[in-house]
């Protein structure tokens, strides 16, 4: 079975946004028997979220292949006034990504939380410690990597390698995923391959 569960959609999400998603649904059928994709829906904040994104129907279906429906809550503020409760049941995933110590802190403790993401756009500005991470896995969430941004551009590439030897380091592999983030189908890699970048 072959996961992704990191497709971004568009916004706005027009006639060239569901054409590009059509394609990377595509590609993703042909990657294995049983594919799950999550589409992902991106909000930046700093407190409420007055009003949660349209979840789109996917343009294209096929047999093999499972879309479920995400939400990325993009904040270096608290995370206490977000309702989790609401994200929780309106997507089947909730994730939360951030460059700031305290808000990854806070988001470690929370048991409404599916994933961390880990921005491979740029270097991260703390450490992640084992105590951090053991936490989290507590709460059952799951630390993400994505390798798409390494593909588009080489410090990228760095920062998704001193990112993986971080949380290695902090024996977390089993509670680690790896994630496209594909804005392109030619984005899209088979797990080998990604092994290799």
């Amino acid at each position: 079975m072959y996961f992704d569960l990191n497709i971004p959609v568009a916004s706005p999400f027009d006639r060239q946004a569901r054409e590009k998603l059509s394609l990377i649904l595509y590609r993703l059928s042909q990657c294995d028997k049983q594919v799950v994709a999550a589409l992902n829906y991106t909000l930046e904040t700093n407190g409420d979220i007055k009003k949660l994104p349209a979840k789109i129907d996917p343009p294209v279906s096929y047999p093999n292949l499972t879309v479920l429906h995400r939400v990325t809550i993009q904040t270096d503020g608290s995370i206490a006034k977000v309702d989790w409760t609401r994200l929780d049941q309106e997507f089947d995933l909730v994730a939360m990504r951030t460059s700031n110590r305290d808000t990854f802190e806070e988001a470690c403790d929370l048991s409404l939380l599916d994933i961390v993401s880990l921005d491979t756009k740029e270097r991260l500005a703390f450490d992640i410690t084992a105590q951090s991470m053991e936490k989290a896995r507590g709460h059952g969430i799951f630390f993400e990597l994505c390798y798409a941004p390494g593909i588009r551009e080489t410090t990228n590439r760095s920062y998704l390698y001193q990112l993986g030897m971080a949380l290695s380091k902090c024996s977390q592999k089993e509670h680690l995923l790896v994630s496209s983030e594909a804005e392109s189908v030619s984005e899209i890699r088979h797990p080998f391959d990604v092994f290799y970048l």
